[in-house]
Order: structure tokens, then sequence, then C-alpha cells
């Protein structure tokens, strides 16, 4: 790879393998074989360890610079700025060798524009998601203004009796009490908690606590939470985020 390409991280630790609050990776050289066990570690971090921190994986060359962002297991590239590009779906071998060819060019060519379908929730929800890092530094902030509009393909449910009666069906506890390192999910009053298992048991204080409103998708109701996420129920009665799954507990 071109000794040029450097790296930058926020929020991650500097193998790349866990979410790590407050921590910064300065800008530095890579190379592909090294850029690409990165990758391979950021993509296997948990989708709920990003819940509520900041992270930013960022790369630069040539004048050029990407952002590579962790949506449930599957990696998005898009090129900076993110208000002109959309985000690209690639694997961790896909983006080091779109990389090596893009920086190996010789040529002073106008750089290609990383292009991609814009149909789909969750491309749209990536690049609202860079956008926002780029403008408040990948702070946690609602992505929509919910009584204006929702998250693709969601209505949100106006009336208030209607909301209610769906959000009372909604509440409860999810997830898993153990083993350490699970996670409960706790919908109750209009909230949406998240706690950490220990060896102790679960956790007292929450590591997120976010207001949600009540939408529906399909005619199906979710909860719409302020950070963006958008949470479900399946046929089984277990609340699903993304790819992931939390049984309902007693």
């Amino acid at each position: 790879m071109n000794p040029k390409l450097t790296y930058a991280t926020q929020g991650l630790s500097q193998d790349c393998t866990r979410v790590v609050p407050g921590t910064e990776t300065p800008e530095q050289p890579v190379e592909s074989a090294d850029l690409l066990g990165k990758l391979q570690n950021f993509a296997a971090i948990p989708a709920i360890d990003f819940l509520d921190e900041t992270t930013n994986f960022s790369l630069k060359g040539r004048g050029q610079e990407f952002l590579v962002r962790n949506e449930s297991g599957q990696l998005y590239l898009v090129q900076a700025p993110a208000a002109t590009h959309s985000p690209v779906a690639r694997s961790p071998a896909e983006i080091v060798q779109f990389l090596d060819d893009e920086f190996s060019r010789h040529q002073t060519s106008e750089p290609e524009p990383v292009m991609v379908s814009k149909g789909g929730l969750r491309g749209k929800l990536g690049s609202l998601r860079v956008l926002v890092g780029l403008i408040a530094g990948w702070a946690v902030i609602a992505y929509f203004t919910f009584k204006e509009a929702g998250p693709e393909g969601v209505v949100i449910v106006e009336d208030a009796a209607r909301a209610a009666n769906f959000s009372q069906q909604l509440e409860g506890r999810y997830g898993a009490e153990s083993p350490a390192g699970a996670s409960v999910f706790e919908v109750r009053t209009g909230r949406v908690k998240v706690y950490l298992t220990s060896e102790e048991g679960v956790d007292r204080e929450p590591i997120m606590d976010k207001a949600y409103v009540i939408g529906q998708r399909e005619g199906a109701v979710v909860m719409v939470v302020e950070n963006g996420a958008v949470l479900a129920l399946n046929e089984t009665g277990a609340l699903v985020f993304e790819d992931e799954v939390y049984p309902r507990l007693p």
C-alpha cells in the first residue's frame, strides 16, 4: 500500500477490537496487512457496544479521506465529505483492495466518488450518522425530528391514545441476565434503558437511557429511539435491533 495512507480512530482500542470511550489513536501510516487486521477486528465488535458511544475510523491518502462505519458487523465505506457521497457496504478485504487500487494510481485526475444506491434504511442511517459525526464530533444526538419525519418506511403515531396503548404492549425486559457481558433492554414509560451484566448479575446503572416514540412500519409497531435506532418485536415477542434478537424476560 502507498506509505502515505494513514488512519486514525476515536473511541476504539489501538487494535480496534473493542469500544473504549475517550480513547484516540492519532493519525499514523498503515500498511495493507495491518489495516486488514484492524478492519476485521472493528467489524467483529457487537452492535450493542456502539449504541451510546462515540467512535470514528478514518483513512486518508493523496488528499482524500474515507470514513468506515460498523453497522451490526457490516462495514460501510464513505468518502468525505459525507454530504455528497453515499456509503458502500464492503468487507474488510474489499476496503483494503479498494484503497490499494485508489492510492496506487499515478495519474492526477479528479478522485472518483464512491457510489451506491441510496435505497434502504440502513444505508440512509449510515450516511446521516457520518454527516452528523463530521459536524458534531460524532456526538450522540437525535438524527430525526420525530414530529416531522421518521426513518425511511416508518410512520410516527401522532395519536396520543394509540401511542400509549402500543407503548404499554411493548413494555418489559428483554435480553439475557447472564452470562457476564450480556445485556438487558428495559422498555418502560417512554424510555429504553440498556444494562450490562457482570458476575454479580445485572448492573444497577444503565449504559444507555434514551426516550423513544411509537411508529409503524409495514403495519407493525416499532419504537424509534432518539439516537435513530429502530426497535421492533418479532413473531415470538422478542425485541429486535438490526440483526440481533433479545428474548422477552419474565
